[in-house]
């Protein structure tokens, strides 16, 4: 049996992870990451979930550990955050808290403790030597449920990462930036799971968060106020300016170019009669640029900090790309580039798509990699 540590978070998917790798017969151990910022105490992070997170340790007779991270990840999240959206970025932060946090920080944990594996309550699937031996332990005690079908992935000793059986819940899009390296030491047991069956088996355990709601917003801004906390790091920065149609036409202001997002539709302060999107967002000028929804087709855009999960592409070649988290897949052409990025031509024209988000390659239901979207070569 293995030694594993798991990622705790206070919520079910993390819990329901213990709980199936516990009474698997692994060697287990959790641990609850919390970055201590006010405001967020019912967050994951937080005070409230860092409770729920020991008492799930407590009653599956597990040993817990407590990792405060909060000068790391004010540093490399919420800076980052903010900073990207002062330069007219959108970004994901969950996609760059997970190589840096989750499987960064708590990884560091994982060897001191002596721990071959970290596990998480993500839904994707990984495909590797010791996941399959790990999961093989955990579906002969937990089958999915009757109706839930587990798709089988070809074995191969390098490790591949899988989106997860559950297509409403599938988080390999956010899950791209894991380092290559460190696959073959992380389980994501409940990829192969339904949500349903995994609140099914949560109350079958008797576990306290069985019915506990999941949380949706960005955990560090629990209010969803991205503006407000903006103010708050950076008070000296403005952003004000004009929004204009894309002929030039000034049809109104705003108060900071930072409140919009590419394919924003409500709430952008004017009334032109007609719909119209946010279609460019110009941090030189503060500039805000609106449009109708053709105005939103993307046929070509770049990609860099480039993450792969296979032997890094070398020539042109075709897969499916997503440029959201919920976005559907969509066929694309890709280009790597002798500067160290990509470009991508989607066969069908994308619409919104936008800087600082993530376009991610698949081909089928693997991930192949990644990097973060820029519009300009």
């Amino acid at each position: 049996m293995a030694r594993i540590l798991v990622a705790l978070s206070g919520g079910v998917d993390s819990s329901v992870t213990t709980a199936i790798l516990k009474r698997s017969g692994h060697e287990v151990q959790g641990v609850v990451m919390t970055h201590g910022l006010s405001g967020c105490e019912e967050t994951c992070g937080g005070t409230v979930d860092s409770e729920d997170a020991r008492k799930v340790a407590e009653l599956l007779d597990v040993p817990f550990h407590h990792l405060d991270v909060k000068d790391a990840f004010e540093a490399e999240i919420v800076d980052y955050f903010v900073e990207q959206y002062i330069v007219g970025r959108t970004p994901n932060p969950c996609i760059v808290c997970n190589p840096r946090m989750k499987f960064g920080q708590i990884m560091n944990l994982a060897d001191q403790l002596g721990a071959e594996y970290l596990a998480t309550g993500h839904y994707a699937r990984i495909e590797s030597p010791g996941e399959r031996e790990v999961l093989a332990s955990v579906l002969s005690q937990f089958p999915p449920g009757e109706s839930d079908e587990v798709a089988q992935i070809p074995p191969e000793d390098t490790p591949r990462l899988f989106r997860g059986s559950d297509p409403t819940k599938d988080q390999s899009y956010a899950l791209f930036a894991i380092p290559w390296p460190l696959l073959g030491r992380i389980l994501f047991p409940l990829g192969h799971y339904t949500k349903r069956r995994i609140r099914e088996l949560a109350a079958e355990l008797d576990l306290p968060t069985a019915d506990k709601p999941e949380s949706q917003d960005i955990c560090f801004v629990p209010d969803g106020n991205y503006a407000r906390l903006i103010g708050e790091r950076r008070p000296e920065f403005d952003g004000s300016g004009e929004i204009v149609l894309t002929d030039g036409t000034v049809v109104g202001r705003h108060d900071g170019f930072y409140r919009y997002t590419i394919g924003q539709r409500k709430g952008l302060g004017v009334a032109l009669g007609t719909p119209h999107y946010v279609v460019r967002i110009d941090a030189d000028t503060c500039t805000v640029v609106l449009g109708a929804e053709e105005d939103l087709a993307c046929p070509r855009f770049y990609a860099d900090q480039l993450n792969w999960l296979v032997d890094p592409p070398a020539s042109v070649f075709d897969c499916q790309i997503k440029v959201r988290y919920r976005s559907r897949p969509t066929d694309a052409r890709v280009t790597p580039r002798a500067d160290g990025t990509i470009e991508v031509e989607p066969v069908a024209s994308c619409g919104a798509v936008t800087p600082g988000q993530a376009v991610v390659c698949y081909r089928g239901d693997q991930v192949l990699g990644g990097g973060f979207i820029r519009l300009d070569g």
